[in-house]
């Protein structure tokens, strides 16, 4: 599992190729539907032992491709909390003097350009955490969700 994951994001993978990826997990859980017990003749397979390993298996890949894609996402969403933190940080400095009261003016203008970008890039780290959400919930914390 985990070289064909260090294989995986290797290639920077989007967040498409994840949607890709645990879908396909989630299609081979496709498993659960095989009978227990097929009788052929004389003969009575017996399925369950192999279907349970099949599906532990098929677990532990969807909780390793999902374990990375939350580890892009709350990095993702850290640099935009800190970039947020240090703007609110700036502003929260009292205007005592004119050089002061210059440097807010300063921030409100960072703020003002950067508010564009930061909509657009809270938008990715929201489609990740709904994409970990649908597909194993279990990965992230009750307050990340």
């Amino acid at each position: 599992i985990n070289e064909n994951l260090k294989a995986f994001t290797a290639k920077q993978p989007q967040l498409e190729d994840y949607e890709e990826k645990l879908k396909e997990f989630t299609n081979f859980e496709k498993v659960k539907k095989i009978p227990n017990a097929e009788q052929i003749g004389a003969l009575n397979l017996t399925t369950a032992h192999l279907k349970k390993g099949l599906l532990d298996k098929i677990q532990q890949w969807k909780e390793a491709f999902s374990r990375e894609l939350h580890k892009k996402a709350k990095s993702s969403l850290d640099h935009l909390t800190d970039d947020i933190k240090q703007l609110k940080f700036k502003l929260q400095k009292p205007a005592k003097d004119i050089d002061t009261l210059g440097n807010v003016m300063h921030a409100l203008e960072e703020i003002r350009i950067k508010e564009s970008s930061i909509d657009l890039q809270f938008r990715p780290v929201t489609e990740m955490y709904n994409l970990l959400e649908l597909h194993l919930a279990s990965i992230m914390d009750k307050e990340e969700m």
